[in-house]
């Protein structure tokens, strides 16, 4: 067991840790963009014109290191201290900031979330036109499809808008009738790939 009376200082830390943050060295938590940018500009190199303008995170992950740690708290806690990267501060760029700060924007960015539609088995019918121009014929077609979206996928790799006159669902299916699972299956290994990532 830690000893609290033997290299403590108090209930808060290691005279250690004490000793890390008189010599500039601080839990990453407790460096703020105000003070990295300080301790940056004294070696001057870098302006705090040039340095403002990027986030604390930016600024730690290019300015700091993993210095040492040391035990903090009444239960000893293993905590790790920070520093500022001296040869960075006098000799990094700001094309090596620009680039920390353009992959940290696309991180923050939130991701598009696709929306999934539904897939749904129904039997459908539906108009098939024939005849000639000048005497067109119609004819009713009863089939198996797959809906999704105002689209139903056929057999036949073909699809028929849900909205077009003579277009009906007869019903919508919860499993597929005897001796269909087939066709159902066809029609979904027949569906275009963008339409697939989205059911």
């Amino acid at each position: 067991m830690w000893n609290m009376n033997s290299g403590y200082s108090g209930y808060s830390m290691s005279n250690r840790a004490v000793d890390a943050y008189e010599d500039g060295e601080m839990p990453l938590s407790k460096w703020t963009k105000k003070m990295i940018i300080s301790e940056v500009v004294e070696h001057e190199h870098f302006t705090e014109e040039e340095l403002k303008k990027y986030h604390k995170n930016v600024l730690a992950e290019y300015f700091l290191f993993e210095s040492s740690w040391h035990h903090t708290s009444s239960y000893c806690n293993k905590t790790y201290f920070y520093s500022i990267d001296e040869y960075i501060a006098k000799e990094g760029s700001i094309e090596e900031l620009e680039e920390i700060n353009k992959r940290y924007t696309l991180e923050r960015k939130p991701k598009k979330e696709i929306k999934k539609l539904e897939a749904r088995k129904a039997h459908i019918t539906y108009l098939e036109w024939g005849g000639t121009r000048t005497h067109p014929k119609a004819t009713n077609v009863d089939a198996y499809a797959v809906i999704i979206g105002n689209w139903a996928y056929l057999e036949d790799g073909k699809k028929k808008s849900i909205c077009s006159n003579g277009f009906k669902v007869i019903k919508y299916l919860d499993r597929a009738p005897r001796g269909s699972a087939v066709i159902f299956k066809r029609i979904l290994k027949r569906l275009p790939d963008a339409v697939k990532k989205k059911i």
